[in-house]
C-alpha cells in the first residue's frame, strides 16, 4: 500500500499519565514500535478532528490513529503462523472491507455507542463524503453517531489486526519505564487466569521485553531477518574488490556482502557486536563449518553453545529444544536459493575459510570509538551495522533523544575517520542507510536535521529501502 493512502496518526494524551517524564516513554514506544513496520509520515495533534484533518491536507485515503502507549507488538514469524504481520492484516482490511471506522467499541448502552481511543482505523475517503463530521472528545460518540445516521456501523478490530496490538497501562508506568541497563527477571503481577485478552497481550508483550533485553547481551542471530536487497548491487563509488568489511555478526549477511562485492587474501575482516556469544558463533561458523548441511551445523552449535549459555534468536516462541526443524530446513533452501545454488555458496565458503577474521567487543551505540581505533580511511570499505540503532533492545533502553544523540555522534566520527567507507544499516528511526560514503551522508544528515526532519517526518536518504 502506498503510504500516500496510509498515514499513520499520533493522539496527544498526556493528560491521562502520572507524569511528563511517563508520557514522553510512552510516546516514544508507540512511534518507534510503528516505526518497525511503516515508514510513512506521521501526524500529531491533542484531538482525533486535528489529526483527520491533517491526513486530508496530506491527500490520505486512510488514517491509523493511536494514543500514546499504544504498541502495535510485532514478532518474527513462522509461515504458518495463524495471523499475518500488521501492516499486511492493515492492508488486507481496507481492500477487503467497506468501512467508516474500525476500532473497540465501548458501551454505554446499545444506542450510545464510543470507541476506544487507543486505536482506531479511519476512512477518510468516507468521512470527508458525510462532510468531515466533527469526533468530539474520546471516546467520540459524535463521530460514531453520524457514520450511523448515514446507515454506516461501527466494524470491530478483527482479530487479524488486533493480534498485534498492545495497551500500556498510564497507571502503572513502573512496569514499562525500565532505566537503561536494567534487566528485570521478575514476573509481572497478577493471574493470568484473571487477565483480559487485551490484558494478556500487555502482559506477554512486556514479558517478552524483558527477557529480549535481559538476553539479548549473549544473543545469536543464526538467520539474517532482513533482506539482503540493499548489498546485491554494489554503489556506484564501489570499485570492488572491498579492502575491508566492519560487520555486526548476524547470520549470512556479511558473507553476501563479501560476495558481491568481491574479496580476496588481503581483504581485511572486522566482525563486531556486544554480543560475545554473537561473535564466538562467527568464530565457529569460520572455522568449523565447511560449507554444506547448515541444518546439521546447527545442531552442532547447539551442543556447542548451549540454550543456557546463549540466547538463540528464532521465530517467536521458539527455542533450540522445540524448533521444528522441517521449518530449518526451509529457511536453509531460502538461503540456498538467494546465493544461487548450493554449489554457488559452498564455493565462496572454501574462499572465505582462508580469511584473517579479527573480533571486537562493542555496542556501537555507547561504545563506537572501539570501533572507530579500528577503522582505517580506505575507500573501498563498507560498515555494515544491521538496526543496532533501532532494535528492541536500543527502543526499549532508550529515548529517541538518546538514540538520536549516539547515531549523531557515531555517523559524525565515522565521517571524520573515513569520509569514503559506505555504509549500510538502519538509522535511528530505521530508516534505511546504503550506498553513501560517510562524509557525503553526514553532511546531508545534519542539514536534514537542521530543516525539521524528526521522528514524525524522518528524512531519508538511500538507494534501496528495507525494513528491518
Amino acid at each position: 500500500m502506498s503510504t500516500t493512502r496510509l498515514i499513520f496518526g499520533l493522539l496527544d494524551n498526556s493528560a491521562e499519565f502520572p507524569s511528563a517524564e511517563s508520557a514522553a516513554r510512552a510516546r516514544d514506544l508507540t512511534i518507534a514500535w510503528s516505526r518497525f513496520k511503516y515508514s510513512g509520515p506521521m501526524v500529531e495533534d491533542t484531538s482525533l478532528d486535528g489529526i483527520l484533518h491533517q491526513c486530508t491536507e496530506a491527500g490520505a485515503s486512510y488514517c491509523l490513529v493511536q494514543s500514546y502507549g499504544h504498541i502495535l507488538s510485532e514478532v518474527w514469524r513462522r509461515e504458518d503462523d495463524e495471523f499475518p504481520e500488521i501492516m499486511q492484516a492493515i492492508t488486507d482490511w481496507i481492500e477487503t472491507r467497506n468501512f467508516f471506522i474500525t476500532g473497540t467499541r465501548l458501551l454505554a448502552g446499545e444506542q450510545d455507542p464510543g470507541l476506544d481511543s487507543a486505536c482506531v482505523l479511519v476512512n477518510l475517503q468516507t468521512w470527508r463524503s458525510l462532510g468531515c463530521p466533527l469526533a468530539g472528545p474520546p471516546p467520540w460518540r459524535a463521530l460514531c453517531e453520524a457514520g450511523q445516521k448515514a446507515g454506516l456501523h461501527l466494524a470491530e478490530m478483527p482479530p487479524s489486526i488486533g493480534a498485534s496490538l498492545v495497551r500500556l497501562d498510564p497507571a502503572s508506568p513502573d512496569q514499562w519505564m525500565p532505566t537503561a541497563g536494567e534487566e528485570r527477571e521478575n514476573p509481572l503481577p497478577g493471574d493470568r487466569a484473571d487477565k483480559t485478552r487485551a490484558a494478556l497481550q500487555t502482559h506477554d508483550f512486556l514479558e517478552n521485553i524483558r527477557r529480549l533485553t535481559g538476553q539479548l547481551r549473549k544473543g545469536i542471530f543464526v538467520w539474517n531477518i532482513e533482506s539482503y536487497a540493499d548489498i546485491e548491487t554494489p554503489s556506484e563509488h564501489f570499485s570492488p574488490p572491498l579492502e575491508a568489511l566492519y560487520t555486526v555478526s548476524a547470520g549470512f549477511k556479511p558473507n553476501r556482502i563479501l560476495q558481491t562485492h568481491g574479496f580476496d587474501d588481503d581483504t581485511r575482516m572486522v566482525v563486531f557486536d556486544y554480543s560475545a556469544r554473537g561473535l564466538e558463533f562467527r568464530r565457529l561458523i569460520h572455522e568449523e563449518w565447511d560449507g554444506v548441511d547448515y541444518p546439521g551445523f546447527l545442531r552442532v552449535l547447539f551442543r556447542k553453545i548451549p540454550p543456557g549459555k546463549a540466547f538463540y534468536l528464532l521465530w517467536d516462541g521458539v527455542t533450540p529444544e522445540n524448533l521444528d526443524w522441517t521449518l530449518v530446513q526451509q529457511r536453509w533452501q531460502e538461503e540456498l536459493q538467494a546465493w544461487g545454488g548450493e554449489e554457488a555458496l559452498y564455493g565462496h565458503w572454501q574462499k572465505f575459510r582462508r580469511m584473517n577474521i579479527e573480533y571486537l567487543s562493542c555496542d556501537i551505540l555507547t561504545e563506537h570509538d572501539r570501533l572507530l581505533d579500528c577503522i582505517t580511511p580506505a575507500k573501498n570499505a563498507l560498515v555494515w551495522w544491521s538496526n543496532a540503532f533501532f532494535s528492541v533492545h536500543s527502543n526499549w533502553l532508550y529515548s529517541t533523544k538518546k538514540r538520536v544523540e549516539y547515531y549523531r555522534q557515531w555517523i559524525g566520527k565515522l565521517a571524520e575517520k573515513a569520509p569514503e567507507v559506505l555504509i549500510y544499516g538502519s538509522d535511528c528511526h530505521n530508516v534505511s542507510v546504503n550506498c553513501y560514503p560517510a562524509g557525503q551522508y553526514r553532511d546531508w544528515f545534519e542539514k536534514a536535521l537542521d530543516e525539521g526532519g524528526d521522528e514524525l517526518q524522518p528524512p531519508s536518504l538511500h538507494r534501496h529501502e528495507i525494513r528491518y
